[in-house]
């Protein structure tokens, strides 16, 4: 992937420095969510980058910036910012399309299910927050 070699320093480091990961096999891990705020309706896309499930950077749309989650990701975070390297080759979910993703999908996530123990109908509450694959 486009990313991996931009990361790479980061995972090394980040294996350098931890005393809780394993010794071997490292994973890198991409979580993209959309974030829904019932109160204002406002949209919010999130990308977690995590080394064997330990974060290391989050970019959040709404503030578009890199956050450092892990010491040594923080200069990562810094060049990424500074050099606006967000949507260019990381390929981003924007806050668009996390809002066509939450209105396309609510018909489902709102849908009447029945209670399994009464066969009861109930609604079922929309989620807030949408995990997307990475292409």
């Amino acid at each position: 992937l486009a990313w991996s070699s931009k990361l790479r320093p980061v995972g090394a480091a980040t294996v350098a420095h931890s005393t809780i990961l394993p010794p071997e096999p490292y994973y890198m891990q991409v979580l993209k969510t959309c974030d829904l705020d019932d109160a204002t309706g406002d949209v919010r896309a999130v990308t977690r980058y995590s080394l064997n499930g330990e974060d290391l950077l989050w970019y959040q749309s709404d503030q578009n910036r890199w956050f450092s989650v892990h010491p040594v990701a923080w200069q990562v975070a810094e060049h990424w910012n500074r050099e606006g390297e967000t949507l260019a080759f990381m390929n981003l979910l924007t806050p668009q399309q996390c809002r066509f993703w939450i209105e396309s999908s609510m018909p489902f996530t709102t849908k009447k299910t029945g209670d399994s123990s009464t066969g009861a109908p109930h609604s079922r509450p929309a989620a807030s927050c949408y995990s997307i694959p990475s292409d």
